[in-house]
């Protein structure tokens, strides 16, 4: 029942934690974009404040959250209606019209910005005032050592800075830079469950050859193979019976 929300939760922590630290979401980064802010006039004063960081998260977390949650309640709904024989509400009649409307409108910005018309690669960043750069030399350097700042964590540190702290403190603390610590490699960590869940998928799936193949009995095997009549095996073979039966 939880299952959305959830997820979403977990998506809100990782998201906010690369708004934060890149300028950019999750996947944004991964493909070496970042957001700035477009409704500048000079470029240098064109990084993220902390409150377009908040309105890129709304769009990123929020709104997909709430339209997973009006398609799941048309889903309900529907099938209540039809099991009922029933006319619901409006909703079940404007509701597709809605989503295709969003649908084709997102298509149209990203064929826009496809094709260099329009900088704004969907109506969230419009509305927020945001678009993609690509991420720069610099940039990467300067992530990659906050990066390898942020990774040294080392257990007594940790403990000794938590000296004047109660025990839960001390628990909590160490519980806190550790997540940061996971946080920063979490890139790496969903990647691998990623792949490794595509395998499984695939390695159970009716159209794997090597799992679901056709089962071909085995052959039995070859003959012993017969020496000739009057060959020099056959006689040595009979002969060396002979003698051993002799002595015997």
């Amino acid at each position: 029942m939880w299952s959305e929300e959830i997820f979403y939760g977990l998506f809100f922590v990782l998201e906010q934690h690369y708004l934060t630290l890149y300028d950019g979401s999750f996947c944004e980064n991964f493909y070496g974009l970042k957001r700035v802010r477009a409704r500048v006039a000079n470029p240098k004063q064109s990084a993220l404040r902390q409150v377009d960081r908040n309105r890129a998260l709304f769009f990123l977390i929020f709104v997909p959250w709430f339209k997973s949650r009006l398609e799941l309640l048309y889903q309900s709904r529907r099938m209540f209606s039809f099991a009922n024989q029933i006319q619901d509400s409006r909703f079940l009649q404007y509701f597709p019209y809605f989503h295709a409307l969003d649908e084709g409108l997102v298509f149209l910005f990203q064929l826009r910005y496809l094709f260099s018309f329009s900088e704004y690669f969907s109506p969230a960043l419009l509305i927020i005032g945001q678009k993609f750069e690509r991420l720069t030399m610099q940039d990467m350097k300067r992530h990659a050592e906050e990066a390898r700042s942020r990774a040294k964590v080392d257990l007594q540190s940790i403990w000794e800075s938590a000296l004047p702290r109660s025990f839960a403190g001390k628990i909590g603390y160490i519980l806190s830079r550790l997540g940061t610590t996971f946080r920063v490699y979490a890139k790496w960590v969903v990647l691998i469950c990623l792949f490794a869940f595509k395998f499984l998928e695939w390695w159970n799936s009716p159209g794997n050859v090597l799992q679901n193949g056709p089962k071909l009995p085995v052959p039995p095997p070859p003959p012993v193979p017969q020496d000739p009549p009057g060959s020099r095996c056959r006689l040595y073979r009979v002969s060396h019976d002979i003698d051993r039966n002799a002595s015997a």
